[in-house]
């Protein structure tokens, strides 16, 4: 509820602003850099620090822009990665999020900088990989997170170059019987991306 109430306050105030905007749509391709946030298990055993893995993005999207704001809602594709999150474990990550962006827009000569953040929701897959002295465990977790984003960026007129900072929450993969027949506990960590994002407007 509160964040309806947010979004609902934010889209009332920049709509006062953007009353005489430019409409826009766009396509979207990004370099990213994900991350596990302080990876455990549900034992609050503790893994790798924060490991990281290269990925890309895909996405789509409309907006408004004009009178030094912009606003925006973007449906972005994270593929699978798989991120070495302990000595015999893998976790494959992939998400879908939906956000809707709020930023200022300043002029700078030709060219207009982006400032501003995001709220939404994601949909995050995680399939686990457990391998160690013979024994193994596989299984998959979906979930539905609150998502938040930071974006810094440049907008220069039909196309955007946007640094996202995204945290789409803390996920969990799956937990069950190993192939020994012991319990397998959930993985737990913060699914992090940061991106380099291109847009194309039009």
């Amino acid at each position: 509820m509160n964040f309806f109430k947010t979004t609902c306050i934010l889209f009332f105030t920049l709509s006062c602003f953007l009353a005489n905007a430019e409409e826009f749509s766009f396509g979207s391709l990004g370099y990213t850099k994900h991350i596990a946030g302080d990876p455990h298990d549900s034992q609050n055993n503790t893994y790798y620090s924060d490991p990281e893995e290269n990925g890309a993005a895909f996405g789509f999207g409309f907006g408004t822009k004009g009178d030094g704001f912009g606003s925006d809602i973007e449906i972005t594709y994270y593929p699978e990665v798989t991120n070495k999150i302990a000595a015999a474990t893998n976790a494959k990550v992939s998400s879908l999020a939906t956000l809707s962006n709020f930023y200022a827009m300043p002029n700078v000569g030709n060219s207009s900088l982006i400032i501003g953040g995001g709220l939404g929701f994601a949909y995050n897959i995680v399939d686990t990989n457990y391998s160690s002295g013979g024994v193994t465990f596989n299984k998959e977790k979906t979930q539905f997170n609150f998502a938040y984003q930071g974006l810094i960026g440049v907008d220069l007129g039909e196309m955007q170059l946007i640094y996202k900072m995204s945290n789409f929450g803390e996920v969990k993969g799956g937990s069950g019987k190993a192939s020994n027949n012991a319990t397998y506990y959930s993985d737990e960590f913060d699914n992090k991306y940061h991106s380099l994002n291109l847009r194309f407007l039009f």
